[in-house]
């Protein structure tokens, strides 16, 4: 039987520790997140389970954002045998501090790994949605970027054009699926190519891209909801294609979620293909 560890929140001296208890071989479940696992500690809940000589033996980290969106965005442990004790003492500990801080939370968690899939199950997680991914067909290039129209009303974002930037995204998404101006902050730091779409000098729409080691990702795409149906999701999308196959990019990914008729449609017309691969999105009831 699993000898009960100290539980406590994790506090910024004890980051670097934190650091090298993640580099280490372990077993990690990591939120598909902008920011390190360390950016947020001094945030509630970021819990540490300690041994009795005080070294870190499992964190769990579900802070909220937005407000009261609380995403499971780090789950580590360094012993497999004790996993769901883990889990178990970790998750009930922030369950309470999460009931003291929002009247009506929403607890997700996303399951791209088969053990944390049967843990979140176990656990009784309902699976409410599921990600779906694409990849941009290159081979139908020359056909594709020759719809590009009119791009005089793209241009690169800035930062100060964030403020809107979150604006729209709060407008266009789900509590579930919106990002925070913060958020959006740290997306447009790590992004190799960022744009806005305006009419009239008003910013109605926007994309965010990345690049690593020689792929492209469309990260966030997003159109206020008065200006859609007039193509200009498409044109901002046709302008990074072009913006990246010019740069010798081939390799360009999207996800969406499998009811999001409207985006898949959009990804079909300009060629994108499913992969096949998919991960679901479970919710604690």
């Amino acid at each position: 039987m699993k000898q009960k560890g100290i539980i406590r929140a994790a506090v910024k001296s004890d980051i670097s520790t934190i650091d090298k208890f993640l580099q280490q071989r372990i077993t990690i479940h990591r939120h598909l997140d902008w920011r390190q696992p360390t950016e947020w500690v001094g945030r509630s809940p970021f819990l540490l389970y300690l041994s009795p000589d005080n070294s870190i033996e499992a964190i769990l980290n579900c802070t909220p954002e937005p407000q009261d969106t609380y995403w499971i965005r780090l789950f580590a442990f360094n012993n497999p045998f004790h996993k769901v004790a883990y889990w178990e003492t970790l998750f009930n500990a922030g369950l309470k501090m999460i009931t003291d801080q929002s009247g009506n939370p929403t607890i997700a968690s996303l399951a791209y790994q088969k053990w944390m899939k049967d843990l979140l199950e176990m656990e009784g997680w309902i699976e409410k949605h599921r990600v779906i991914q694409f990849k941009w067909d290159n081979r139908r290039k020359t056909e594709v970027l020759r719809a590009n129209g009119d791009s005089s009303s793209i241009r690169q974002m800035t930062h100060a054009d964030i403020i809107k930037v979150a604006f729209i995204d709060q407008t266009c998404f789900h509590p579930l699926w919106q990002q925070s101006q913060e958020a959006l902050e740290h997306a447009y730091a790590q992004s190799v190519y960022s744009t806005v779409f305006e009419i009239d000098q008003s910013i109605c729409g926007f994309q965010i891209s990345t690049y690593d080691k020689g792929k492209a990702h469309l990260a966030r795409l997003a159109v206020l909801p008065d200006f859609q149906k007039q193509h200009i999701g498409e044109q901002l999308v046709l302008n990074m294609l072009k913006h990246v196959a010019d740069r010798g990019i081939k390799n360009i990914s999207v996800n969406t979620q499998q009811d999001n008729y409207n985006s898949i449609g959009l990804y079909n017309k300009l060629h994108f293909k499913k992969t096949g691969d998919s991960f679901p999105i479970y919710i604690y009831h």
